[in-house]
């Protein structure tokens, strides 16, 4: 993975014998050259000789935790291209109060020595890397620590292994512990990470283990204990977080939930915004899984000939051979008409085997009857203890009976007596995306796109994760205040807007939305258990006494999913006309569509509508009546183009952790990155003309006044970077060139290039 944790490396040309350790003394202040190895190499001081960067080859972080403490060890290798040795010092911002280990160089572990500066004394370092016209890069990480080496060698062409190791004392907060891998927000990152966290159990379990900013794999263990890895090619930017809670006062036999809250810094309105996560990491003495009540509808029309119904009956196969003791199942094939396998049959040996032969037998031919497969799925009687699932799988647009869009999707709320989810499959692009997107998220289900080419059962391996049944079901909630009685008006834009879903192992329920003032209130939650019982739990949220600029990634979640709803009621307006020239006169088009590209401005989070954007990230003059790409989007209900825009709203409303690396599906299938926008805590800039620009001066049209530009070096720019730290902005130090930031009613232009 490329990351992001900032080991800086200064490397110098050695003026005494490889073997030696040279005393920093001796080497003087910054007459080395400072490589931020993600980054860039930073030259302290001119110099004749040319300098061959020394490169970080790779980083593996290992983190264990146990109880309240945490150690990290870092293995880093470093690389020296060059045919000169040189001499190394290293550098690792880190939370204030860690304490060094252990600092170990090369096979031969080779101690040296390791020290970390405190906050203050860090600050000033790298304020007086700043003054010197060197870097800016490193304020981004004012406030921490900063674990310093003495130098050590690095020889010619070869590459030297260090590890270092630091402990920390883990505060809880509100009785949430946390923990906090520092790292860059910088984009420009060009080295491979892993992280493993192994969470080691004292007696009592970790629950509620949530990371907001990586997405990861969390394994849990019987004894309590957990093991989280996360190992990516290119890992999104920004500090790696990790939050739980002590499993010693958490009742046996409930939902877990953890609260995250984080004051809006954009409006200034004292309003905040605010998550809860539901979920249940691993099965408790009490808890066990309700039994599923499973329909299959697979599509048998002439299109599905081939590849595509060989994986879709292998899929069938291996889903019904899944199915637990207690689970039911029933098979349904369509064409144009309607051909079932007997209803309800239980999931043991003789009836998984016999299904498997009729599974075989399938002939593919004919239209599609989407309504009446539908419909027919819909009606068959669960028990009133099993979970019923529909797991609708087609390829292609609604060719027979009524094909109406609007009437099919009707069916979920209209027709479907036992609240049934709706798992619905599109295989391929010749589909009415925007239909299979209506009929999950209507139910409580999920859609899934499988591009041309791809694997079905690798698509549906998180289906496939729920097959076990959930631990919980029918969750619903209210607001409340601390009287209990029903306040919907403390809260504002809250998804999803009713219903929760079911909750299964590994596998949270998010609600996100705006707190409108400090005044606390409750999330009172109803869901039903695994012996049909109703359970009960509040969610306290006090914004005054629980926000915290640290929780910034509960903003950007939940603007995430509230513009996936907003796009997903773009689309479906379209539905609701006949034609784009009624569609394009519906007010509600216009404020839809002023509400994404807003958010998607202030959040600097890729729309499907993003086109509406410059390069750089400007709006423009686009109106609605020159709106026609946004029409050309609407009106396609099939093909790559309607697929794309319908996996990338799926993945924005169903995301667990900020997606920083600005990635979307194209019209063409491709995954795309911007590399135009950069979102830091609540702040967002777009590159424009070789500056970055603040997201509020985009605002302020094509050529902004700037009212005060200043040089790095300069006093008036130690001034400039206080005020920025003061308000929690640091992370603006980690762009690249020249920024355009808005800072207290004034445009101010950061002139940070490096002469």
């Amino acid at each position: 993975m490329k990351t992001l944790l900032i080991p800086i490396l200064a490397f110098v040309c050695p003026m005494t014998g490889l073997g030696q350790v040279v005393d920093d003394s001796q080497m003087g202040e910054f007459s080395a050259n400072i490589i931020i190895p993600q980054r860039r190499v930073i030259v302290p001081r001119p110099s004749p000789t040319a300098w061959t960067p020394v490169t970080l080859e790779k980083v593996n972080a290992s983190v264990v935790i146990k109880c309240n403490a945490s150690e990290t060890t870092l293995n880093l290798w470093v690389k020296n291209d060059s045919a000169r040795d040189t001499m190394g010092e290293l550098m690792i911002p880190v939370p204030e109060g860690a304490i060094v280990k252990s600092f170990s160089y090369g096979d031969d572990k080779k101690s040296y020595k390791a020290s970390i500066l405190p906050a203050q004394e860090a600050r000033l370092l790298f304020d007086r890397i700043v003054a010197r016209r060197l870097d800016p890069a490193l304020l981004e990480f004012a406030g921490m620590g900063l674990l310093k080496s003495s130098v050590f060698p690095v020889p010619a062409k070869s590459s030297v292994k260090m590890v270092i190791s630091y402990d920390e004392l883990l505060t809880p907060h509100h009785g949430q512990y946390g923990y906090e891998l520092p790292c860059s927000s910088s984009l420009k990152q060009g080295v491979p990470w892993t992280i493993r966290v192994e969470m080691i159990s004292d007696a009592n379990s970790y629950q509620s283990i949530y990371s907001p900013t990586h997405s990861s794999q969390l394994t849990t263990r019987a004894d309590g204990s957990a093991v989280l890895t996360l190992e990516q090619k290119e890992m999104a930017p920004g500090s790696f977080k990790l939050f739980w809670k002590d499993g010693k006062n958490i009742p046996d036999g409930a939902p877990i939930f953890s609260t995250y809250v984080t004051p809006d810094l954009v409006h200034n309105k004292g309003e905040h915004y605010w998550l809860a996560v539901i979920s249940a990491d691993r099965m408790t003495n009490r808890q066990k899984n309700i039994p599923l009540n499973l329909t299959i509808a697979l599509d048998r029309s002439g299109s599905m000939r081939g590849e595509k119904m060989k994986q879709a009956k292998e899929v069938c196969a291996s889903i019904i051979g899944q199915l637990g003791k207690n689970d039911h199942f029933s098979l349904i094939t369509y064409n144009e008409g309607i051909s079932t396998y007997n209803d309800n049959l239980p999931a043991n040996v003789n009836d998984q085997q016999s299904a498997y032969q009729w599974l075989d037998k399938i002939f593919v031919r004919g239209g599609t009857n989407i309504y009446d497969a539908l419909e027919t799925s819909l009606q068959t009687k669960p028990n009133t203890a099993q979970v019923p699932i529909v797991l609708f799988i087609t390829d292609g647009i609604p060719t027979i009976g009524k094909t109406s869009e609007k009437e099919i999707s009707s069916l979920i709320t209209d027709k479907n007596p036992y609240s049934k989810r709706v798992y619905s499959v599109g295989l391929g692009v010749d589909l009415n995306a925007p239909l299979l997107r209506q009929m999950a998220t209507k139910s409580g289900g999920l859609a899934t796109y499988v591009m041309p080419g791809r694997d079905l059962k690798s698509a549906l391996l998180p289906f496939f994760d729920q097959l076990k049944g959930p631990v919980f079901k029918d969750f619903t909630y209210q607001i409340v205040n601390s009287d209990g009685q029903p306040r919907p008006s403390l809260i504002q834009d809250v998804v999803p807007e009713s219903k929760l879903g079911d909750l299964y192992v590994g596998q949270p329920i998010i609600l996100a939305g705006r707190a409108l003032s400090d005044q606390a209130f409750v999330i009172e939650v109803s869901c039903i258990n695994d012996e049909g019982s109703p359970v009960k739990m509040n969610i306290p949220i006090n914004p005054k006494e629980h926000s915290t600029v640290k929780n910034d990634f509960a903003s950007r979640i939940w603007a995430m999913r509230k513009i996936a709803g907003l796009e997903s009621a773009l689309v479906d307006l379209k539905a609701q006309h006949i034609s784009l020239n009624d569609w394009s006169k519906d007010p509600k088009v216009k404020e839809l569509m002023d509400e994404v590209m807003n958010l998607s401005q202030e959040f600097g989070i890729m729309s499907n509508f993003s086109s509406f954007f410059a390069d750089d990230g400007h709006r423009g003059n686009v109106d609605m009546g020159r709106a026609t790409q946004i029409d050309e989007l609407v009106e396609a209900r099939s093909g790559m183009g309607a697929v794309a825009m319908e996996m990338n709203t799926t993945q924005k409303s169903n995301s667990r952790s900020i997606d920083q690396q600005y990635a979307q599906v194209n019209v063409k299938g491709e995954i795309t990155k911007n590399d135009k926008i950069v979102t830091q805590n609540q702040d967002s800039f777009y590159h424009e003309k070789n500056v970055w620009r603040d997201h509020r001066i985009m605002k302020q049209g094509a050529n902004p006044k700037i009212d005060q530009t200043i040089q790095i070096g300069s006093p008036e720019y130690a001034s400039i970077a206080n005020r920025i730290i003061q308000l929690n902005r640091q992370a603006v130090f980690s762009l690249d060139g020249d920024v355009l930031i808005e800072l207290d009613g004034k445009n101010i232009l950061l002139q940070n290039s490096i002469n």
